[in-house]
């Protein structure tokens, strides 16, 4: 950890390192109309995709879209933790 700087290079407060880049680079998703949110710290971070931006209503589970977008992050060699999420549209309603 020490010889590569790993605590540095994740760190997405400092200019020019990896988490920055990442930081940046996801911060730029915001403007797309399927992009609910973005947040994260560091290396780690959430994109939320959603089918209406105003009410952050998601997509069908039968689309499959957090598992199409986790295949085309493998595909380009990075690993996500593709989730599909949900609207508790009712107190009785489950996710």
């Amino acid at each position: 950890m020490q010889s590569l700087d790993l605590v540095r290079t994740a760190d997405s407060n400092l200019a020019s390192t990896t988490a920055t880049v990442l930081k940046t680079a996801l911060q730029g998703l915001r403007d797309l109309s399927v992009v609910g949110d973005v947040r994260g710290l560091g290396l780690l971070w959430g994109v939320e995709f959603v089918r209406d931006k105003k009410t952050k209503q998601p997509f069908p589970p039968e689309k499959n879209l957090a598992g199409l977008v986790g295949q085309a992050a493998l595909s380009r060699g990075l690993l996500v933790y593709p989730m599909q999420g949900c609207v508790d549209e009712s107190p009785a309603t489950t996710c």
